[in-house]
């Protein structure tokens, strides 16, 4: 059965007074399915190529706090049910977006319908932001098991048989 869904595209704005930006993620709502997710992208190599003087930093920070925000909406849910009443997108995009600063926004909601609400995020996603990559010179991620595949690789067998597995925690 097909469910309707609201949703925002989250922009990187870096002068509004330039009107220039480029989509960096998405939000999806569904009251009827108490249904609410952020999906950004936190890589910013396209954003340092499109705008001069482009703050990684900042960016990563501000993109790691929206996902914050993100999370302890949906940790709220089970204590107090978000989508209690009939609160409009709108007002919960203001609550939990109280000011993010300039350089990140948000289009005007939009809406639509759908079977998977997660599937349909993944979309979303790719249409408004992943697609809008140029996928030529981008790399792959390498992961902690490619990284050590390729200095093994250049181990001697002797030097192999020494080594041990250790794990490192904290007290976090």
């Amino acid at each position: 059965m097909k469910r309707p869904y609201s949703y925002v595209v989250v922009q990187y704005v870096p002068d509004a007074g330039a009107a220039e930006f480029l989509n960096v993620g998405v939000i999806v709502y569904a009251q009827s399915d108490g249904f609410l997710r952020l999906q950004v992208d936190t890589r910013y190599e396209r954003l340092s190529n499109a705008f001069a003087d482009f703050d990684g930093s900042s960016y990563r920070r501000a993109m790691m706090n929206l996902r914050q925000t993100f999370q302890d909406a949906r940790r709220r849910l089970s204590d107090a049910p978000l989508f209690e009443g009939d609160r409009k997108f709108a007002e919960w995009l203001r609550l939990l977006l109280p000011d993010l600063g300039a350089s990140i926004q948000t289009t005007d909601i939009r809406h639509g319908v759908t079977a998977d609400l997660d599937e349909e995020t993944g979309l979303l996603f790719e249409r408004m932001v992943t697609s809008r990559k140029a996928h030529v010179d981008e790399r792959p991620r390498r992961d902690d098991a490619d990284v050590w595949r390729q200095c093994e690789a250049h181990l001697t067998p002797a030097v192999k048989a020494h080594l041990t597995s250790k794990a490192f925690m904290t007290n976090r």
